[in-house]
Formats: C-alpha cells, structure tokens, sequence
C-alpha cells in the first residue's frame, strides 16, 4: 500500500505499515475525501550529499561538544519501551513492546525544519505550502534531499558530513559516532516524542471511536495540526503545546524521516539503528503522522515507509546530533 493511499487520509490496513508510492502517486482513500494534496511542484533542486570523503580540502573537520544553539532541546539518554501494548487502539501488529536503551544524550530541534531555514541552507523553495509562510515546515521532502540538508548543516557549522551520497553512514561507523547534523534514529524520534509517557500520544491515549477527522479531537487538538484541525494544510511550527522535553510538533504537521531503514528490532537492545536495508524492501521510515491523518496515525508508535527518493507535502524533517 503507498503512504499517500494509506497516510493522506489516515485508511490503513491492518497488514504492516504504509510505504509511500512517489510524489506523483494517485490518492485513493477508500473513505470519504478529505481533500486533495497540494501539488508539491518539482523535486527541489538540493542535489545529492557532498562526497563526505572529502571534505574541507581533505581535512577531517573537529567535532564539537559546544550546543547547536537556539532551536536545539537536549535530549537526556534513558531507557523505555518502544512499541504499543495490545490493546492501544489502532495498534498494528508490527509495533511490538521492546526495551530499548539510548546511551547518549542527543540535541534535537526544538521543531521541524521551517521553511526559511531550507531556503537559507539550500537556495531552492520545494514547498507545496508557500502561501503558509517562512515559519512553517518545509515539506515536499526526500530522505535523500533531508540527508543533503544535513550534511550542508554540518559543513556550514565546520562539523563532519554523517552521510555519503548514496545515504550510507560515512566510513560505514555508527550513525551515532557521527558529530554532526543527521536524521534521528527511529528509536530517538520515539523516546523523544514520547519524553516519558506510556500513553499513545504524549497528551494523552486515543478514546478508539471511529478512525476519523473529528472522534479524537478532545485528545490531540492541543497538541497536534490533524484532519480534524488543520484546515488540510500546514501551519507554523510551534504553535501548538509543546511535549515534557519542550519538543513541538513531533505528532502532525508533517511526517518526519528518520535515519533508519524499514526492520524490526528485538529488545532488550542499546542504541538501535538499521543502517542497512536487511528486509530488501529499499524504504526509510517515517514517523509522527502530518496535518491531512486521522489520530491513529499520529501516535508515538506509528511507523510509516517510503522509498528514499519519495516526497510528497506531508513529508518534512527534524535534525539530530550526537551530544558529546
């Protein structure tokens, strides 16, 4: 099933996750019509990651333990369960309970990647949403196109490119060696999103009504940019309230890729990450749901797919750093 048949509306199937058919896929909800996607334009011409064995003239750049600085939250390392209990509403079967272990703390953005700040970074507007302005989340956004934002992060701050071309982690270590900008591990956008809570979403569990626009709202409202709310567009970061670690927006607004690609990982198990495409299915995950989904979509332990070429206005991003 693509993500934008499955995730544009919210109607999924209880067979694993979506994964997303392309920017150009056809929308076909099977529910009533929730509107139609914006057209996201053009891919935006970011180009590919530098050559990350090369880079500063072949000088290896320093890392640094000094705060990425405003926009930035630290977030503490820790241990929690990953996944949903079986009875959460509108669990799939592939979010199993695991322990999982983060044993260093990370920075993480305060919100998503604005508008702006990619156009500051990258010269180019991809944004289906122009109209929504400077302060709303970019979006239209490949994995590989969100990678090439974070190289140019590290380069333009003198810190070492996480990713090579063709997305693996440079000199093939662990993406969590790595001291500059990258996506966050699937496992710390969760931790993160969660910031301590058991519950489906961090302001609370689903009432698990109907799988619509309006039966969840007295529970995500407050926290979330939904189909029940927003309008079937985007709307700037930050205005609504914030989760236990100051973190805003990691449910709706736009779906944010994570350094992974699609696996499973059995628990107990200490700083996860699949870097590597062992299930040969070539998709990167996606995580916190976006402004046109249903509620089920936004929790914590929701997981999405889509190719890493694949980019649609529902699809933005949230950078990463190790924490030294």
């Amino acid at each position: 099933m693509s993500l934008l048949l499955a995730l544009v509306a919210g109607c999924v199937e209880d067979d694993g996750p979506a994964d997303l058919g392309g920017r150009d896929a056809t929308v076909d909800t099977g529910m009533a019509d929730a509107g139609p996607v914006s057209d996201a334009g053009p891919v935006s011409d970011a180009g590919p990651p530098s050559d990350a064995s090369s880079p500063l003239d072949g000088a290896v750049p320093a890392c640094s333990s000094e705060s990425p600085g405003v926009g930035f939250t630290r977030i503490p390392a820790g241990t929690f369960m990953m996944g949903s209990p079986l009875g959460e509403p509108f669990r799939e079967a592939e979010e199993g309970l695991h322990e999982v272990t983060l044993s260093h703390d990370f920075w993480l953005g305060t919100t998503e990647v604005t508008q702006a700040q990619w156009r500051a970074l990258m010269a180019s507007s991809p944004s289906g949403f122009p109209a929504c302005g400077d302060t709303c989340p970019v979006e239209s956004i490949s994995w590989l196109e969100a990678i090439a934002y974070a190289n140019a992060r590290s380069r333009e701050e003198g810190l070492p490119e996480c990713y090579l071309a063709d997305g693996n982690v440079v000199a093939g270590g662990s993406i969590y060696e790595c001291c500059g900008y990258r996506l966050p591990t699937e496992a710390e956008w969760e931790y993160a999103a969660r910031a301590g809570t058991t519950t489906a979403t961090y302001a609370g569990d689903l009432l698990g009504g109907p799988q619509d626009c309006a039966s969840e709202g007295t529970v995500v409202n407050g926290s979330a940019w939904w189909c029940g709310n927003s309008g079937l567009q985007t709307h700037p970061v930050g205005e609504k309230a914030p989760n236990a670690f100051g973190l805003r927006d990691m449910l709706g607004n736009v779906w944010e890729w994570t350094h992974d690609w699609y696996g499973f990982n059995a628990g107990p198990i200490t700083d996860p990450a699949v870097s590597t495409d062992v299930e040969g299915l070539g998709s990167r995950l996606l995580r916190g749901g976006s402004w046109i989904n249903q509620a089920g979509l936004l929790r914590a332990a929701y997981r999405a797919r889509a190719l890493p070429t694949d980019a649609d206005t529902i699809t933005g991003l949230r950078l990463a750093r190790t924490a030294l």
